[in-house]
């Protein structure tokens, strides 16, 4: 027979086991619905060519950003368009997302504002697309999964020189055991926590090296992190790209997770720039590669036989850099810089008849890829 001090012992062990159990899924039901605690504007997101995205309804306020229900640093959209209005796409990076400068200064709403100032009675809409960091393998997963879906009837790829680099975000490797760091608000807030002391404890001659070693071990081969010398990023499931002099990630394959490596330099930009203009040739629907092109990226479009290239480099022509870009060390454009862009890009649409509202895309009604 089992003892009366045995079963008392096991009784306040079961007892203690249930309670941290209801204390940390209670703990993770309140961060659930607070999520935006973990969040500083990005999410990961469920398809992996992608990577990250977004985070719907987040105000990213050092960016001047208000990001919409539809995960865009835009207005709403309805996914269903009207036939009388002419749909513009915007796929692309800070260049054209509106950094620092909030969304109505962004070249994309300046240049809509343009085309609606028209007499003609024709209107437009230019939906901004782009979101800090992607580069040319995201923006042609996302024309496939989120551009197609409304219908546009022109798309504007922006094309910028770190476009061949790795994005500013990835997701960590998965182990045997990161599963719940990647998916529990509660131990990744816990974990996030022990490397904030840990990281603080680098500069401090009474930790031993060992621990700091261990911990950063742990961080590469338990948690999965490629770049354990960063601090873990606040939302679970994604982890922050490394950046050469405090700009853009790298595109050495060997400073790269190699699940990664499709997306790096200028062999690939060629691959998913083709499997752009076949994509979007599919569905019979016109597209302007533009931007600040590279020598090596032109050379490429021509290759491609991609013939509506509107430079951005042609734009600035005469005009000092810095007039059009924030700062010293920040060189997105400013206001100024968005008005050039956005003016150069209309006048580009005119003059190679772009905007011809009787040409219909070929995208069936309720289209998912």
């Amino acid at each position: 027979m089992v003892s009366t001090s045995l079963k008392n012992t096991l009784l306040n062990l079961s007892v203690s086991i249930g309670a941290i159990i209801l204390f940390g899924m209670g703990g993770e039901i309140l961060l659930r619905l607070n999520p935006k605690l973990f969040c500083e504007g990005y999410r990961a997101s469920p398809d992996d060519r992608i990577v990250y995205e977004l985070y719907p309804g987040y105000e990213i306020k050092s960016l001047k950003a208000k990001i919409s229900s539809q995960g865009l640093n835009d207005r709403y959209f309805s996914v269903q368009k009207n036939p009388a209005i002419f749909r513009m796409a915007i796929v692309g990076d800070s260049t054209s997302f509106g950094w620092k400068v909030g969304a109505e200064n962004s070249f994309p709403k300046v240049l809509e504002r343009l085309l609606n100032s028209n007499d003609e009675g024709q209107k437009f809409e230019v939906i901004n697309f782009s979101v800090p960091g992607y580069n040319t393998s995201q923006e042609a997963e996302v024309i496939r999964r989120k551009v197609l879906p409304f219908h546009p009837d022109l798309v504007v790829l922006i094309f910028c020189g770190n476009d061949v680099h790795l994005c500013n975000f990835i997701k960590p490797n998965q182990t045997r055991m990161n599963f719940f760091y990647n998916q529990s608000y509660l131990i990744h807030g816990i974990l996030r926590f022990l490397d904030g002391i840990f990281m603080q404890m680098k500069t401090s001659f009474f930790v031993s090296k060992g621990i700091l070693q261990a911990w950063l071990w742990f961080k590469n081969h338990v948690l999965g992190m490629f770049y354990y010398n960063q601090p873990i990023y606040p939302y679970p499931g994604l982890e922050r790209s490394e950046m050469l002099k405090g700009f853009n990630p790298s595109r050495d394959p060997m400073q790269v997770p190699s699940r990664y490596w499709y997306m790096l330099g200028y062999d690939s930009y060629k691959v998913h720039l083709g499997n752009i203009k076949d994509l979007l040739k599919q569905y019979g629907i016109p597209w302007v590669s533009s931007g600040e092109f590279t020598k090596k990226a032109l050379q490429i479009q021509n290759e491609l036989g991609i013939e509506n290239k509107c430079d951005f480099y042609e734009a600035r022509k005469g005009i000092s850099k810095k007039e059009i870009v924030l700062g010293e060390y920040d060189k997105h454009y400013n206001k100024k810089g968005h008005e050039l862009m956005a003016g150069y890009l209309y006048d580009f649409l005119i003059k190679h008849n772009l905007l011809d509202s009787q040409k219909k895309a070929l995208i069936p009604n309720g289209f998912k890829q």
